[in-house]
């Protein structure tokens, strides 16, 4: 091979088309951002604040669990294969693209591949419903005992539900299925056996942006 050419495999060539459809995504989603930004400074200029001064300790970000909303949620098929087999997975998302995530993800050289689609996965996991089922973050660990237990006491576990259950039933919770959208996505992720294109990832992650954003994807 001659010193000035460089070899590109089919993989280099999806990662490409992905970071080039991701950045393209990124950049319109900042840019609506700081569109926001210039219309709140042109808005508070010409509306001023009649307190005429900025409070020290004033705290940002107020009622964040609430602005990372969607407006509605949005729901998705995600088509993978097993071994040789397809299989679809249905997701909710219900919140919006982490800008801060967004941000360092823009951030990163190209040459960080496996960064990059640490990245992908987390950003779309983060906009997924975990109230739709199992929560990710819940595991089931056993209950105190009580002191007046006799021989026969089974070890229970309290649910997501919030009830007590006993340790034998924990796997209706902890079943694939039961779990919520951002349990089951974070599962998939650590399954060896299921692949996803690249090329569907990149899809995905921006019409997430776009229904951030507020804008209708293209369907």
């Amino acid at each position: 091979m001659r010193p000035d050419m460089v070899r590109v495999t089919p993989g280099d060539e999806a990662f490409i088309f992905l970071l080039s459809v991701l950045i393209a995504a990124g950049l319109w989603y900042l840019g609506c951002l700081l569109d926001t930004v210039i219309t709140t400074i042109y808005q508070r200029k010409r509306f001023p604040d009649k307190r005429g001064f900025i409070m020290a300790g004033k705290r940002y970000g107020g009622g964040a669990k609430a602005a990372q909303q969607l407006d509605s949620s949005f729901t998705f098929e995600l088509e993978g294969l097993r071994f040789d087999e397809e299989e679809v997975h249905e997701f909710t998302a219900t919140r919006k693209v982490d800008t801060m995530l967004a941000g360092r993800f823009m951030s990163l050289p190209e040459s960080e591949h496996g960064r990059v689609l640490r990245i992908i996965i987390l950003l779309i996991g983060k906009t997924l419903d975990n109230k739709d089922g199992t929560p990710v973050q819940w595991a089931p660990v056993a209950a105190p005992r009580p002191k007046n237990a006799g021989e026969s006491y089974e070890p229970k576990f309290r649910g997501p539900d919030g009830k007590l259950h006993p340790m034998a039933e924990a796997d209706k919770f902890t079943d694939f299925n039961a779990g919520s959208s951002r349990r089951r996505w974070d599962a998939l992720v650590n399954d060896d056996d299921f692949t996803v294109d690249i090329e569907t990832l990149g899809d995905l992650v921006r019409d997430l942006i776009e229904v951030s954003a507020g804008r209708p994807t293209d369907g």
